[in-house]
């Protein structure tokens, strides 16, 4: 464990295209929503609910949400170059993917 908390700041990397903060405590990761070159994120083993960000990741191919705290989860319409999604080891009941993605 890391143990990174908090993502200020680094909504400023704008060139950023893989991004691995796996095995930390991060709640919140609106600062993620300008990184709009992002291809690759893996935010497995958090303790993450909200994705509501995901909605500008337009770039993005590979996305691991494992091991999170997820019970539902409602991809935007705005993924369509998604091609790889983790979503092992969360209590999913919910999976929604809106109509332009293409996973």
């Amino acid at each position: 464990m890391w143990n990174v908390k908090s993502l200020s700041g680094l909504g400023e990397a704008h060139n950023l295209i893989a991004l691995n903060l796996t095995r930390n405590q991060l709640t919140n990761l609106s600062p993620l929503a300008g990184l709009t070159r992002l291809t690759t994120l893996n935010l497995g083993i958090n303790q993450l609910t909200d994705f509501s960000f995901l909605s500008g990741l337009t770039n993005l191919t590979t996305l691991d949400l494992y091991g999170n705290l997820l019970t539902n989860l409602s991809l935007p319409a705005g993924l369509t170059c998604l091609r790889a999604l983790n979503l092992s080891d969360n209590q999913l009941t919910s999976l929604t993917c809106q109509q332009s993605s293409r996973i």
